[in-house]
């Protein structure tokens, strides 16, 4: 277990060392194939938890889908059927928006609905507005991914 950033520089100087080898990503069987796959393991846990990567919040996913898909506010409201002035308070993060739209975000933008209603593992509150908008998901679309849902409930 890697405890301090000077222990963490030291394996990722080794880990790029035996890199610089073939023989020791593609030779199962050699000893320093064994220790880069450990060094990478260790290294992989002590980042994961120093540098977590946090969930995307929804304004910012929006924005990212906007920019992928070329959209502007006006036009998204449009897509959405509310206001330019509701988009703003969207993407500004002043208001979060209604099931309904919530479900046109996911279903119009391709955005998961875990990202939509900002679900949460730990808030039960969260975890019965998912389970909710996923049930409502399912029986107002065709969607295939229904049946998945319903297996890991």
């Amino acid at each position: 277990m890697i405890q301090t950033e000077k222990e963490y520089n030291v394996i990722v100087e080794r880990i790029e060392t035996l890199l610089q080898n073939t023989n020791n990503i593609e030779n199962t069987e050699a000893k320093e194939y064994i220790e880069l796959n450990l060094l990478s393991d260790l290294v992989a846990d002590y980042e994961e938890s120093t540098y977590p990567v946090k969930k995307p919040a929804l304004p910012e996913v929006v924005k990212m889908r906007m920019a992928e898909m070329g959209l502007n506010q006006k036009r998204l409201s449009e897509l959405l059927g509310v206001s330019t002035s509701r988009i703003s308070e969207y993407l500004t993060g002043k208001s979060e928006p209604t099931l309904k739209v919530a479900r046109e975000i996911s279903i119009k933008l391709g955005i998961d609905a875990s990202i939509v209603l900002e679900f949460s593992k730990t808030s039960a509150s969260s975890l019965r507005n998912f389970v909710y908008f996923s049930v409502y998901l399912c029986a107002t679309t065709n969607s295939q991914s229904c049946s998945k849902f319903a297996l890991n409930l």
